[in-house]
């Protein structure tokens, strides 16, 4: 009973908090454009057809399936969208409470599970139209099943645990990836107690288990590219020296994203907890075992010169570091109320450094509800340009940009401009090639990315068969311009 009411508080506050986050000037972001572009392709039953008007192979389709089916009942496909981040994302500290319970034991588990609700980036990234939380979710769950699967020890405990490891493939690619760190757990988590032999039988079911989900996938990829292939994303790949591998590592993980998600008072805390687990409750086997999901984010994506690493790569890791954070809070409590005949000593401490903890969220959230400029961090100016796409051009016609957003709220086809290209005469001419409409230049990026299209904002050598249509300039330094492309 206890348990259950701990988790109802728990999804309440997390539930609470990401509403609130909601609240707050947004746009969808350029992922979010394509995931909700192939949930309307898919319900509508016109298959995985992607923003350009060709099949997609390179997105996965549990995320838009789930957007897909909301949008059927609530009709506002970006809302859906939203809808499913908030909600897995209000369930993730209800399963970090699980997994800290399951192997660490109950004492900060309830502490872990309200840091996780209360934590800026995972409440700001669950209010997005992005695959993160339904990501990290379906990854909690897969290592809290097959923990209990290794306890276990049966056949059908592995098939159901693969089962669940096969989801996380239909929703990002690198999700297959963590089959290997899954597969070496079976083999070496327990080997004192199981014959070699066994644990060979609990990884075949475990695989059997992972082929259920993924074998859709495969079969699509089949028909599309001609052959059996496990993901599209080999054509891409990139691999580099170890030299420059341990470069990008250091510097775009340690350097540039982990201070951007995790404070310095968390790392302190996170480096006392792994320190109780280890030498306070010699638990080795369960810290290397959590600790392995942690560490292969920084495995995975450095490897390829191709991935530009963002924070969101690093942040399904969050709610798994804010299990060793709660020990750590716990800890010194422990250490001060050694020898002491005070009972409360021990709550006192651990209250006290909690409280200074959420004191360290304080500025991140406080700031995500302060009265501020919204362009600085939102930049509406896309979705007013592509409102008046939606009310001025007809649904069947394309147009050509660096950003996504603008296609997805004017409700039409929508094309990258290519790096390659050099000048406005080489632009048209591949719009042109592509039977493209309208061309839309924006200051914020396309300019910045795009020196020779500055000259179309400051309406210099304009050329011909380019037609100013419509200009938003309420933020002289946002300014968007549409231009019709003359044939």
């Amino acid at each position: 009973m206890k348990d259950r009411n701990s988790i109802i508080v728990i999804f309440i506050l997390a539930l609470f908090i990401r509403l609130c986050f909601l609240s707050t000037p947004k746009i969808i972001d350029s992922d979010g454009v394509i995931y909700t572009r192939l949930a309307g392709s898919l319900m509508s039953g016109n298959g995985f057809i992607g923003l350009d008007g060709t099949k997609s192979t390179i997105v996965r389709p549990l995320y838009p399936i789930f957007i897909g089916i909301i949008d059927k009942i609530i009709k506002n496909i970006e809302l859906s969208g939203r809808i499913i981040s908030i909600f897995f994302g209000s369930l993730m500290p209800v399963i970090i409470f699980l997994i800290s319970k399951e192997i660490f034991g109950k004492k900060e588990s309830f502490l872990a599970a309200i840091l996780v609700s209360m934590s800026p980036i995972l409440a700001s990234t669950s209010t997005g139209v992005m695959t993160e939380t339904l990501f990290m979710f379906v990854i909690g769950v897969g290592i809290l099943y097959l923990y209990s699967a290794l306890k276990r020890g049966r056949n059908f405990n592995f098939f159901i645990s693969g089962i669940i490891w096969g989801l996380p493939y239909l929703i990002r690619p690198e999700g297959i990836s963590y089959l290997l760190v899954c597969v070496g757990m079976i083999l070496f988590f327990n080997p004192e107690k199981i014959s070699l032999r066994y644990r060979w039988i609990f990884v075949s079911f475990f695989l059997l288990g992972v082929f259920i989900p993924v074998l859709p996938l495969f079969v699509y990829l089949r028909i599309s590219f001609g052959h059996w292939i496990i993901s599209p994303e080999i054509y891409y790949l990139n691999p580099i020296e170890p030299a420059v591998y341990l470069r990008n590592l250091y510097y775009s993980a340690y350097i540039e994203q982990i201070p951007r998600i995790f404070t310095p008072l968390l790392i302190v805390f996170f480096g006392i907890g792994q320190f109780r687990s280890i030498f306070a409750e010699g638990k080795i086997r369960e810290n290397v075992y959590l600790l392995s999901f942690v560490l292969y984010p920084f495995i995975i994506y450095p490897w390829n010169s191709e991935t530009t690493i963002s924070w969101r790569h690093y942040t399904i890791i969050l709610p798994l570091l804010y299990i060793w954070v709660a020990k750590g809070i716990a800890e010194p409590a422990r250490w001060l109320s050694e020898g002491a005949n005070k009972r409360n000593v021990k709550l006192l401490v651990t209250i006290s450094l909690a409280v200074l903890v959420f004191a360290d969220f304080m500025p991140r959230l406080s700031a995500s509800f302060r009265k501020k400029d919204p362009y600085l961090e939102c930049p509406l100016e896309y979705k007013f340009t592509g409102e008046w796409i939606k009310n001025n051009v007809g649904k069947d016609k394309a147009i050509i940009s660096r950003i996504r957003e603008i296609a997805f709220y004017g409700g039409v086809r929508g094309f990258g401009i290519p790096k390659e290209l050099k000048d406005c005469k080489q632009l048209v001419a591949f719009a042109k090639d592509r039977k493209i409409d309208y061309l839309v230049v924006d200051r914020r990026w396309t300019a910045r990315l795009y020196p020779y299209l500055s000259v179309l904002l400051e309406d210099k050598n304009t050329p011909a068969d380019l037609k100013l249509v419509y200009s938003w300039d309420k933020r002289p330094e946002y300014q968007v311009k549409v231009f019709k492309i003359i044939y």
